[in-house]
């Protein structure tokens, strides 16, 4: 602690075990350390009021809460807090620069003041203390303009390849992965070993910005987490940090309740269930076997550590309510990138991901197809599986095969999907009729007819098919009640209900 004796025998004492450039926003409303102002005259202090400046840091002095009155011999302790300007993150080496604390108070009536200059402590932009593993949101910097351009320009190019039966958040997780490792960005262990995944570290750790990642083509396992997140946040994918003994790494988000992901993914424990999100971890430090290798890994951390309660998942946007992101200061131009590789190596990993999803399931039903010589339910199922992962073609031929034979009410109805889902829509009424003449009360018939109309707009034939579902069905009705209005106010009800672009692949009940 630094001691500052002022005229007449009063005593500030200021002690501050130093700044962190990267918390400047934090430090408005949490101290960074303490001063203590001693009464050592004989008559009491009124009204003392305690201020602190920086002048090339502070754009105005920080004034801390009135002390009413303080007697002779008495002395106060005061939180030191301070709204620091983004000039303090052009501090490169850890330094000291001078304060000034200000203290005016009435003494018998008459004002009074007394100063003191003081020595703080700047470490530099990249320093962090491990006291708070949600500290590290601060360098998640997702609005850097090389970030952005980067990360949006790929999500663009990844949409277009994306399979459309898939959670686009997976195929966004598989690219964002393949294209970090197309750019040659490796992971390098940080020399001193600082992260411990332990709370209150309070060894000084160095920490990269997204964008010097990018820059270096390299980092630790905090580095890499820090870009993905950075990555992953600039396209509107909502991420988290995993600490786990001595290591850190990330997850995505995949905008999907727990319940839903149960039923969409064949091993769910692959996943992180918390209360009504779905996170896929992702090892950011792996840069072999792909995507597919990365988020096994991660699984298995979590799997391993969660069990013994030695993992935590923190997310991202909780941490930033405390740590604020800020900005890198300067400008980066980073070097041309095509994401063509990396698109065609999503669509690989996203394959090799689908195969293993349905391949124990799609060879019983082939198994089960041969055993009954090929009835229309066991194709059909056949069929409903690849259409849930987006092979379409194969979902079609064995849609084909069954209608080839008769006009089997589910494999039509899941033909008009087909075509649904490919913007077919004339096609797909057309299957849609045929169904609905074979099986007029069938309330899958029935829901495939209104909400196809919705869609085109045929008001008045939506409301025969409405109607009739709701005589058959009153909770799939109400589930669907968009149906129920027209125009503009339908067309938000719909995309508020979620329900709108929804394909349920029919099967015959067993």
């Amino acid at each position: 602690p630094l001691v500052g004796q002022a005229a007449g025998g009063e005593v500030l004492e200021f002690v501050s075990d130093g700044v962190f450039p990267v918390f400047y926003k934090f430090y408005a409303d949490h101290p960074f350390g303490t001063v203590t102002v001693s009464n050592k005259g004989r008559n009491a202090w009124t009204d003392v009021t305690v201020s602190f400046s920086v002048k090339q840091f502070m754009d105005h002095p920080a004034s801390l809460p009135t002390v009413s009155s303080l007697a002779a011999g008495q002395a106060v302790k005061l939180d030191l807090v301070a709204l620091f300007n983004e000039n303090i993150l052009s501090i490169t080496e850890a330094t000291k620069i001078s304060g000034e604390l200000l203290v005016e108070y009435r003494q018998g009536g008459r004002p009074a003041r007394l100063t003191q200059t003081v020595a703080l402590r700047v470490f530099d932009r990249n320093a962090m203390t491990w006291a708070d593993d949600r500290r590290a949101a601060a360098f998640i910097t997702a609005k850097d303009p090389a970030i952005l351009s980067l990360a949006k320009s790929l999500a663009g190019d990844l949409a277009a390849a994306k399979n459309p039966a898939l959670s686009e958040k997976l195929q966004v997780a598989a690219g964002i992965h393949e294209a970090v490792s197309l750019l040659g960005v490796n992971y390098v262990r940080d020399p001193t070993g600082i992260f411990s995944g332990a709370k209150g570290k309070a060894d000084i750790d160095f920490l990269q910005f997204p964008r010097q990642t990018l820059e270096y083509r390299s980092g630790d396992c905090d580095d890499l987490s820090i870009l993905y997140a950075a990555l992953f946040e600039a396209v509107g994918v909502e991420t988290a940090f995993i600490t786990v003994p001595g290591h850190i790494l990330m997850a995505v988000s995949l905008d999907m309740s727990p319940a839903e992901a149960k039923i969409r993914f064949g091993r769910y424990d692959e996943l992180i269930l918390r209360e009504d999100k779905t996170w896929l971890p992702i090892e950011t430090t792996s840069r072999k076997g792909g995507f597919l290798a990365a988020w096994a890994e991660g699984a298995r951390q979590w799997r391993e550590n969660a069990t013994r309660g030695q993992a935590e998942l923190l997310p991202v946007h909780a941490a930033w309510a405390q740590y604020e992101p800020v900005a890198l200061p300067g400008t980066s131009t980073l070097p041309p990138f095509s994401s063509a590789q990396a698109v065609e190596a999503m669509k690989r990993e996203i394959l090799a991901f689908v195969n293993a999803e349905i391949g124990e399931r799609a060879a019983r039903l082939q198994a089960e197809a041969r055993k009954t010589q090929g009835t229309a339910r066991a194709i059909n199922s056949l069929g409903v599986l690849y259409a849930q992962y987006g092979l379409y073609d194969k979902a079609r031929a064995q849609f084909e095969s069954v209608l080839g034979k008769e006009e089997y009410v589910p494999a039509l109805i899941n033909m008009g999907h087909l075509h649904r889902a490919q913007g077919r829509v004339d096609a797909a009424l057309s299957f849609y009729d045929r169904a609905y003449k074979r099986s007029p009360t069938n309330t899958s018939v029935l829901l495939a007819e209104a909400m196809l109309n919705h869609q085109l707009e045929n008001y008045g034939v939506v409301r025969k098919y409405y109607d009739a579902l709701k005589s058959a069905d009153p909770a799939l009705a109400d589930r669907h009640a968009y149906l129920n209005l027209r125009g503009e106010e339908g067309a938000r009800a719909a995309e508020a209900s979620g329900t709108r672009n929804l394909i349920e692949w029919m099967e015959e009940p067993r």
